[in-house]
């Protein structure tokens, strides 16, 4: 299956939006801790859901390293590694 920006970030969105009790309004430049509060065991679960859903591996250490702060961030990241795939 062919998956474009678009629909990862639907897909990501959506998830937080059913996951994360009272959350703002959810978009790609949404801030994982700033704007979500999103703690270390929801990053887990974020990137579970991932690699489920996909079909790939995203290194912890590029969420806990704060490469990846944005929805926006996470979502270039699962495109990049699709494309590996």
């Amino acid at each position: 299956m062919t998956y474009t920006y678009e629909s990862v970030l639907h897909h990501i969105t959506s998830y937080l939006h059913h996951n994360l009790a009272g959350a703002p309004a959810i978009d790609a430049q949404s801030h994982f801790t700033r704007d979500l509060n999103i703690n270390s065991l929801q990053v887990f679960e974020i990137v579970e859901e991932l690699e489920e859903t996909y079909q790939i591996v995203i290194p912890l250490e590029l969420l806990y390293k704060q490469r990846i702060q944005t929805v926006a961030e996470l979502v270039e990241e699962v495109m990049r590694l699709l494309d590996k795939s």
